[in-house]
């Protein structure tokens, strides 16, 4: 993320373009968690690991340069920033509330939790602001 975040900032200055980094990000995000839903070793946790890294990485470098892009267009802000807040909100508020529900989903006397299904859930809360996104029409 230490990498990522401020070389994405710089490229998606550069270009004028914070959308598609967004969207770039939350799939990222989505497929690190697939990842780390199916893994059976260190080897592949560390992958899944790198990948969502990654993800949160482009997604801390563009999304407040999106915010601020937002707010600098005085019309449609109201929407633009319901919809940009969307795309945090639901997965930092809803996801930690469904937890232990999805967590209880399956478990047997030896069985510590679902994590795998909390790992495809989360992926999929990700892969659900990188769909709102595009929506925003006042910024590119």
């Amino acid at each position: 993320m230490l990498i990522t975040a401020p070389l994405i900032g710089w490229i998606s200055d550069r270009l004028d373009r914070r959308k598609i980094f967004v969207v770039v990000s939350g799939i990222s995000t989505a497929i690190g968690m697939l990842i780390l839903s199916r893994a059976q070793d260190l080897t592949h946790y560390c992958i899944g690991s790198v990948t969502v890294s990654f993800g949160m990485g482009i997604h801390y470098g563009t999304d407040l340069a999106l915010a601020a892009r937002v707010l600098s267009r005085s019309y449609k802000v109201g929407r633009g920033m319901a919809l940009l807040s969307l795309t945090g909100t639901v997965s930092q508020s809803l996801a930690p509330a469904l937890a232990p529900v999805i967590l209880a989903i399956g478990v047997t006397q030896g069985n510590a939790g679902n994590y795998p299904l909390l790992f495809v859930v989360a992926g999929v809360f990700a892969l659900s602001g990188a769909f709102i996104v595009p929506f925003i029409k006042c910024t590119r």
